[in-house]
């Protein structure tokens, strides 16, 4: 069974990480192309690294415990009722309502993508106050 939310997840943390090699592919263009000191190039690259890396990571460490934890469980069923734009412009979570509480998952959705989930029927299960998708409904 393919789980929605596991994919997000797993491509989000590819994302992050494609964005630290091609960070760190610059700096060492810069060393060679431009000159730069080879040392503050690798200063440069780490700090700027460890911004793009730590979200990577973030979201790997995600992958594993939701994969772990939703074999376990009996998803439920609801609508989502609500989305929010995240801390980058192109990113956003989605909203489903349990028990007269709003239940969010990460920021692992583009932001159309959560904009057009609004109003769906998901499967999904709630792990440690993080929303989970198993499934969007058609």
């Amino acid at each position: 069974m393919k789980i929605y939310g596991l994919k997000k997840y797993l491509i989000t943390a590819f994302c992050y990480l494609g964005m630290f090699a091609i960070e760190f592919l610059l700096c060492l263009l810069l060393a060679f192309i431009k000159g730069l000191n080879i040392e503050m190039a690798m200063l440069i690259g780490s700090v700027l690294g460890l911004i793009v890396l730590l979200p990577a990571i973030y979201y790997f460490v995600w992958f594993f415990v939701f994969r772990k934890k939703c074999r376990s469980i009996t998803p439920g069923e609801g609508i989502v009722v609500n989305w929010q734009l995240g801390f980058f412009k192109h990113t956003g979570s989605v909203s489903v309502k349990v028990n007269d509480r709003e239940y969010s998952t990460g920021l692992v959705f583009f932001r159309d993508e959560a904009q057009g989930l609004v109003g769906k029927s998901v499967l999904y299960a709630v792990f440690d106050d993080v929303l989970f998708l198993y499934e969007i409904k058609e």
